[in-house]
């Protein structure tokens, strides 16, 4: 007679579908590393608009909203949820990872400065979305998130940019 799992392993094990895992820590760490990494280049095309996108920070969100929360609950949706159900529809890779990240873009058409957000967010977002594809942590594509959204508000404390 064959086993049946309780309701509390059913649910950890659906967690795990959708990136909540940390036995891949190690292998993913310096995947998310570098991709973290690769996004300081946009650090530098964004500072040029610092003081517009400072002011946005002030005057529309507060920080710890736009910079944890809304990255953890974008992580959520985009990454962990929409991952797992469009590779449910599709196989292609490369195809899941644009749509993935369209999505992503086409979500900061409504925050001002999209002119900045979309494009910016399209490419990240296909950093974030390859990252998780091929390393699914949920933790790990947060934290990314989270210190990307923090780096102007960060620069504008510490001086590295000017701010209003």
């Amino acid at each position: 007679m064959e086993k049946s799992c309780s309701p509390a392993i059913l649910f950890l094990m659906n967690l795990r579908v959708y990136g909540f895992r940390t036995d891949n820590l190690r292998k993913a760490f310096p995947i998310y590393l570098l991709l973290l990494i690769s996004f300081l280049p946009f650090f530098l095309v964004l500072r040029s608009f610092s003081t517009e996108l400072v002011e946005l920070y002030h005057r529309t969100y507060p920080i710890v909203y736009l910079s944890i929360l809304g990255s953890i609950a974008q992580e959520l949706f985009f990454r962990s949820w929409l991952i797992h159900h469009l590779k449910k529809k599709i196989r292609n890779p490369i195809q899941i990872i644009l749509i993935n990240s369209a999505l992503f873009a086409f979500m900061h058409v409504f925050i001002p400065l999209q002119y900045i957000f979309i494009p910016v967010s399209f490419i990240m977002g296909i950093g974030f979305a390859a990252a998780y594809y091929y390393y699914p942590n949920i933790y790990l594509v947060s934290a990314v998130h989270i210190i990307v959204n923090l780096m102007i508000p960060f620069s504008c404390l510490l001086g590295l940019i000017q701010c209003p």
